[in-house]
């Protein structure tokens, strides 16, 4: 047993200060005021200290949409990096973000209009699930789970996904429908310019040719997407919709069992999936860069009025902590509530919220202490795992280090 001392403790209630955190095995086992002995707190000899050193003590950052693996293993077109190592490095590089549980987003999308990264090609993904699947006993510094993605004009990898939900190997199932004309890129100019800058089409007459194209297309049925549905409830899986653009999008995923929209297009269809009992998700890095690249839904905006429950690092694993800060300095939001965008929303929306997103006692000891640097911007200093350090940081500014 050891006991945080000298912290900002992100509770559930808000943050606060004066308090001791015990931690026994990789549980929270109290969270008491300063020097109130627990009744069981040296039953086995003195208790170490662990100085926060007025620092924020924060629950792990639980990330359900995200994408940077890709970018780790194909860090250029058409080129793959040794998937293995790269897992390693990617595991290492979330962990010093104070990301510690990561669900990537793996996409089931080959026939893709968009950019088809190598790692996006269904072998590939299929083994990149292995990884997942076994990083636990192959050991990792942070745990990781698997968000399969699918693109409902994938109809060849239905059941492919259909299978890996029978055996248990999913953590989290989405359907996606990047078709332009809807959705993200429901404004037609917007799609034609993506889809040159992306080289699929050279000009309008092309992507004319495209859209005729598309009459022909095939695509999941609402039977095919209500049975993935009802095979993810059979094992306790959240489902989430993305992109959605209208309210009658929102209900027909509803009715499908989606729980979870994922990037909604406007505030308000954001507004009208809360008003419909859903989680809304949106992306750390439209906070940072002002709005959402593709002139949709401004999640500073959604989130302060509400609207927006929760963030992720979509593609920038550094968002989710610049993110909360940003909000709450620049945007004058509570700093403990936008700490809950990354933690414990996210678990409760992805159904982990038993052990995982909160400092209260029997959950998992995973935390984050964060720190600021003397211009004010926050940095991760130390990493706890299942009640472990697994990463500790110390900045150096000449002589001295802290």
């Amino acid at each position: 047993m050891y006991k945080v001392i000298n912290g900002k403790l992100v509770l559930p209630d808000g943050i606060r200060e004066n308090m001791d955190l015990y931690i026994e095995g990789n549980r929270i086992s109290a969270v008491v005021p300063h020097n109130i002995l627990p009744a069981d707190a040296e039953k086995d000899g003195p208790v170490a200290e662990l100085d926060a050193e007025n620092c924020y003590v924060s629950p792990g950052f639980i990330d359900i949409h995200s994408d940077y693996i890709e970018n780790v293993l194909s860090p250029r077109p058409n080129m793959m990096m040794d998937m293995a190592s790269s897992f390693l490095e990617c595991d290492k590089i979330l962990c010093g973000h104070g990301i510690t549980t990561m669900f990537h987003s793996i996409s089931f999308c080959e026939n893709a209009v968009w950019e088809l990264k190598p790692v996006r090609k269904t072998e590939n993904a299929e083994k990149l699930v292995t990884l997942i699947r076994n990083s636990e006993k192959d050991g990792c510094f942070i745990r990781h789970k698997f968000h399969a993605r699918l693109e409902v004009t994938s109809v060849h990898d239905e059941p492919l996904v259909r299978k890996l939900l029978e055996q248990n190997q999913v953590d989290l199932l989405s359907f996606m429908d990047h078709t332009p004309g809807q959705g993200q890129y429901r404004d037609l100019e917007t799609a034609r310019t993506k889809m040159q800058e992306y080289g699929k089409v050279s000009g309008r007459q092309e992507f004319q040719q495209y859209l005729e194209s598309l009459k022909n297309e095939q695509r999941l049925s609402l039977e095919q997407l209500s049975g993935l549905t009802r095979l993810a409830e059979q094992h306790h899986l959240a489902v989430s919709s993305h992109d959605d653009d209208t309210p009658q999008k929102v209900d027909l995923v509803q009715q499908l069992g989606a729980t979870v929209t994922e990037f909604p297009i406007t505030e308000e269809v954001a507004a009208y999936a809360k008003s419909r009992g859903m989680y809304t998700l949106a992306g750390a890095p439209n906070v940072l860069l002002g709005g959402s690249h593709c002139g949709n839904l401004n999640a500073a905006e959604a989130i302060i009025h509400k609207n927006i429950d929760m963030l992720c690092s979509d593609y920038h694993p550094a968002a989710l902590l610049h993110a909360v800060f940003i909000m709450a300095e620049k945007y004058k939001q509570d700093l403990g509530q936008m700490f809950n965008l990354i933690t414990i929303n996210p678990a409760r929306a992805v159904r982990i919220d038993r052990d995982f997103g909160s400092i209260e006692k029997g959950k998992v000891a995973d935390l984050v202490i964060i720190s600021r640097r003397h211009d004010g911007i926050p940095f991760i200093k130390k990493v706890i795992v299942d009640g472990t350090i697994a990463a500790d940081y110390t900045i150096r500014t000449g002589n001295r280090e802290r």
